[in-house]
């Protein structure tokens, strides 16, 4: 997966469709770090390097954000995704 990210004033990435995500050893987790100026929210778009893609998810302010994707749900820019603020897994 790619994730596509920006904030409140302006695209995080260069170019679309951002930046490819790390497969974590030992797990089914991906992960992506970026970067955001102090006091903006920022917004994030999950894709398939550019094709099937999720919606625009906006409004985040967490310096940590975990996403779960409903395979069952998974349609072109759908809403597929949920969040969370810390590892799912751990609780």
């Amino acid at each position: 997966p790619t994730l596509w990210a920006w904030h409140d004033a302006g695209d995080i990435y260069d170019a679309w469709p951002g930046q490819k995500m790390t497969k974590e050893a030992d797990s089914d987790w991906y992960t992506a770090t970026f970067k955001i100026p102090n006091g903006l929210s920022y917004g994030v778009i999950i894709n398939n390097n550019g094709s099937t893609q999720t919606k625009d998810y906006t409004g985040h302010t967490e310096s940590e954000l975990w996403a779960v994707i409903n395979d069952s749900a998974v349609v072109d820019k759908g809403d597929f995704l949920k969040f969370y603020t810390s590892n799912p897994d751990a609780t």
